[in-house]
């Protein structure tokens, strides 16, 4: 969204900014400076028309591993300059960009929980900033192991989520009997 380039209120604001309407509201406010792109000095409304905090991407995906007698690691990673990475036993792929318009991901924070499965590498359950790189992962042990995590993304200051994604990790080790000659 972006907020009115006419008559703007602070509810408009607020709206923008991922907030209740009618939420307490200070145009001095570090997230309220952010959106109008003034970190310091005088600030007013008409700093505030036309703007748009950077636009955010999260999607639903698995990604997986599998490899012969080693063990097998899946995880992915989010960079604090708005790149998303997959990192599995022996590399690591840029997959797309989580932070659009921006490279400022301390604008925002990550919350990642776990839907289903055990052995996930990562702060899970909290809210973190985006301003440091992040990551989680899981490993496949004996045979094998899939975790699904719950990710959600929203800027900082505010209660609102602005994307869910549900990501699947799959990290398998296959033995050489398994194998079909």
């Amino acid at each position: 969204m972006t907020t009115p380039t006419g008559a703007i209120a602070a509810s408009d604001i607020n709206i923008e900014l991922g907030r209740l309407t009618n939420a307490s509201f200070s145009i001095n406010d570090s997230l309220v400076r952010q959106l109008a792109g003034i970190s310091s000095g005088p600030i007013s409304f008409n700093n505030l028309r036309g703007r748009s905090l950077a636009t955010v991407d999260l999607r639903n995906a698995t990604y997986s591993s599998i490899e012969l007698e080693d063990l097998a690691s899946i995880g992915f990673i989010m960079s604090s300059d708005g790149q998303f990475f997959t990192e599995s036993t022996f590399n690591q792929v840029y997959e797309y960009n989580w932070l659009i318009s921006s490279t400022n991901g301390s604008q925002f924070e990550v919350f990642t929980s776990v839907i289903s499965g055990t052995g996930v590498v990562g702060t899970l359950n909290q809210w973190l900033n985006l301003g440091t790189t992040r990551a989680w992962s899981t490993f496949s042990g004996t045979f094998q192991n899939t975790v699904v995590l719950r990710v959600q993304l929203r800027a900082v200051g505010s209660t609102t989520v602005l994307r869910t994604a549900d990501i699947t990790l799959f990290a398998r080790r296959i033995n050489r009997g398994e194998i079909a000659v």
